[in-house]
Parts: structure tokens; C-alpha cells; sequence
């Protein structure tokens, strides 16, 4: 989901960055001139509409500090709403020297009672795949937000391998910066209505700033299920030596579940065409690795008489293990099913290479 987030606030950044564009236009045609073109900026930026139907507010100084009011950004053609996103109120402040200082300093984003639907598709893709790919391989952070506050938001989340939609209600989000100088955030909301809180340090926010030596710190609760977690990591861009402390306790894991989207008919039964040699009950600790033409552990003995071979040895189970005969527990040192997990394994590693 981190490239939904990054999609998002790229969305609300853009809002900010356009009006730079537009300061002529502000000073000959004034705002509304200056929202027009912010609305045909975006829209040719993401291919998807971007309306601005209540106030559009920049306030230039040292930093640009944009508000704007009843914003909607339309879905994909293919999605089923109407309208990707919508917010009632965005108020973006950004700091005008980072546009050539990286990273982008936000020093704050204020949004109320926005609606974000994120859509996959089988065919389509993604409905939030919508700027173009970051080819840069520049070092450390894009962006950095200094302050947070959303209320009364929600983001809904389908996709085809979803019985439901995954529903994030967020109540109440707050970000600012402690006296340690450390991002201090807050969370209140629920997901599928299990009740969510989250609190969190991150920083400093110096390091934040230059991408090295970052602690954080982050407790989340949902519903009975408590997630504690600390680290720090040394460096973003090429970390060497990050550290992690991670705590996960859940009474019941059963109330996460009843409420989490996906397919409840997750079993499938596959006829493989392969079975159990007779009279063996199990493989040998020693199976595992070895396919059947293997000369030490395969079944067939050596062409040269001089050659070790153990796989002719049916052992019988470990000595004094089992109180059964003997003829119950033949094991064998070759694996019959070696081929199999060679070629699934291979097709994973190729899968995940992709």
C-alpha cells in the first residue's frame, strides 16, 4: 500500500505545486483564473478530471499555503464510482525552498471528510495507477510531512480475490513534531468496524530530513490485538545495519478474521498423480534433498559393485521409537516427490523475480 499512499499524497501535493505555476495567473486573473488552471493541470497530469467547486485560497509568503474546498477527482472509466476521490476541505502548506532542496517539505496537510476508492481490476490494473513511473534513483526521501490532520475520512479498497471491501475509517489523525523533535502521530478509527488505535515517534526529524540513522517507535491496537514494534534504520537509501523488535499478541484471532476481506473458500484439492510407495510410512530425515536417480540414496544400486550406496537399505523406523513390527515402518532415503517441489519451487522463484 505504500504506493497507494505515495499516489495520494502526490495528489494533494500536486494541488500546491500547480498554483507556483499558476502566481501569473493569480496576479493578472485572480484566483479563479489560478484554480482553473489547477484543475487542467492535474486533470492532464493523472488523465482524470479534477474539480474544484467550492473556494480555491492561495496565500503566498515563504511558504504557499493553498485551501481549497469540495474537490473530486474522477475514477477510472472502467471503475464502478463515479469519483476516485473527494475531500470538502484541503488545506496544503508547502515550503517553497524545497522545490529545488530536496526532499518536498509539507509542513502541513489538513483534510476533512474525504472519500478515497481504490479499485483492482483483473484486466484494467489498478485505478490509482495514474502518474507516470518514477524513473529517478536520486537518494533518501521524496517527501516529508511535518504536520497531519485528517477527520472523518475513509478509504474503501476492492479487488476481485475480495469476498468484501477492506474500510478504513479514520475518526481522527494528528501529526506534529514533540519537544524531542521527534514526529509524534495518532490514530482513532476503525477497519471493518474492529476499532483501531495507533500512536508512534519517528525521527528525528532532522535525520528524517537526510534519510540516516531514523528511530522509530509504533503501537497499534485492534480491537483485542495489540501490535508493539521499535527499531531504528541507519540509512534509507542503503541500509546495513537497521534493527527491528517486533511484538504481536491476539487473544482471538477468529474476530480479525470474521472481519477481514478475502476469499472464504480458500482450500482447493489438486490430483498430482503421484502416491506413496507401498509399506514406507514416511520419508527419512535424510530425503528431502535427494531425487530418485540420486546414486548415493536413489532406489537403483550402482553399475560399479566398489560404489557406496544406502538407498537399498529399507530402514525400519529408529531402534526402541515405535513398540510395531518391524514391516510397519519401512523408510526410504530418496524423496518420490523430489520432482514436484524442484519444478513449484522454481515456478515461485520465477513468480516472485517478476
Amino acid at each position: 500500500m505504500g504506493r497507494v499512499l505515495r499516489t495520494f499524497l502526490v495528489t494533494l501535493l500536486v494541488l500546491g505545486l500547480v498554483v507556483a505555476v499558476a502566481l501569473g495567473a493569480l496576479v493578472f486573473g485572480g484566483t479563479g483564473l489560478a484554480r482553473n488552471l489547477a484543475e487542467a493541470y492535474v486533470s492532464n497530469l493523472t488523465g482524470r478530471e479534477l474539480v474544484i467547486e467550492g473556494s480555491f485560497e492561495p496565500v503566498w509568503g515563504r511558504r504557499l499555503d493553498v485551501t481549497a474546498e469540495n474537490l473530486r477527482l474522477t475514477n477510472a472509466d472502467w471503475a464502478v464510482d463515479e469519483q476516485m476521490l473527494t475531500i470538502s476541505r484541503l488545506r496544503v502548506v508547502l515550503d517553497l525552498w524545497t522545490l529545488v532542496n530536496r526532499p518536498l517539505l509539507l509542513d502541513a496537510i489538513e483534510i476533512d471528510a474525504a472519500r478515497l476508492k481504490l479499485e483492482k481490476h483483473d484486466t484494467h490494473g489498478d485505478n490509482w495507477d495514474i502518474f507516470p513511473p518514477d524513473d529517478t534513483d536520486a537518494p533518501g526521501l521524496d517527501l516529508v510531512i511535518r504536520q497531519i490532520r485528517v477527520d472523518e475520512s475513509t478509504i474503501r479498497y476492492e479487488a476481485p480475490n475480495f469476498d468484501r471491501s477492506l474500510v478504513i475509517s479514520i475518526d481522527d489523525l494528528d501529526q506534529d513534531l514533540n519537544a524531542a523533535g521527534l514526529l509524534d502521530t495518532h490514530l482513532k478509527g476503525d477497519i471493518n468496524e474492529l476499532p483501531l488505535e495507533f500512536s508512534g515517534e519517528l525521527g528525528p526529524f532532522d535525520n528524517l530530513l537526510a534519510g540516516t540513522n531514523i528511530k522509530f517507535a509504533v503501537e497499534g491496537k485492534l480491537r483485542n490485538s495489540v501490535l508493539l514494534a521499535q527499531g531504528e534504520i541507519d540509512n534509507l537509501v542503503n541500509p546495513r545495519q537497521p534493527r527491528l523488535d517486533l511484538s504481536v499478541r491476539s487473544p482471538d484471532g477468529g474476530e480479525l478474521t470474521d472481519k477481514a476481506p478475502g476469499s472464504r473458500d480458500i482450500s482447493s484439492t489438486t490430483d498430482l498423480g503421484m502416491s506413496w510407495p507401498q509399506d514406507v510410512y514416511s520419508l527419512s530425515h535424510v530425503a528431502l534433498p535427494f531425487p530418485t536417480d540420486d546414486p548415493l540414496y536413489g532406489p537403483n544400486p550402482p553399475e560399479d559393485d566398489d560404489t557406496l550406496h544406502f538407498g537399498e537399505i529399507a530402514l525400519r523406523g529408529e531402534r526402541d521409537l515405535y513398540k510395531l513390527p518391524g514391516d510397519w515402518l519401512v523408510r526410504m532415503r530418496y524423496n518420490p516427490f523430489y520432482d514436484l517441489l524442484e519444478s513449484r519451487t522454481l515456478q515461485w522463484i520465477d513468480a516472485a523475480g517478476r
